[in-house]
């Protein structure tokens, strides 16, 4: 019961305020806007191929500047501060989706 539409979360109507705060603080600032897709409702093809199964898109705002202290840090090598932080990040988004579907 995916929706086959594409939805758009927006964190209130003063959109500015909103991108400030997050920009600012994203661990205890949602995002300002999140895109929500089911490419898997799309493809007439998927339930045959995947039964049982489905997927889902996320795609949120953010800046370089949060992440460029683990720039010069190989991938899956970034310390656990980074992982936190990546999963707080994560956190939001699956809130937002877990309210708007």
């Amino acid at each position: 019961n995916l929706p086959k539409h594409n939805l758009w979360y927006f964190n209130g109507y003063d959109i500015d305020d909103a991108f400030d705060k997050y920009i600012a603080d994203p661990v205890n600032h949602r995002p300002p806007t999140t895109y929500i897709g089911f490419p898997c409702t799309k493809d007439s093809t998927w339930p045959k191929r995947y039964p049982g199964t489905s997927n889902c898109i996320l795609i949120s705002d953010g800046i370089w500047d949060w992440f460029a202290k683990w720039a010069s840090n190989p991938v899956h090598h970034r310390g656990e501060e980074y992982e936190e932080f990546k999963n707080q990040l994560a956190k939001h988004l699956l809130d937002i989706l877990y309210e708007t579907v």
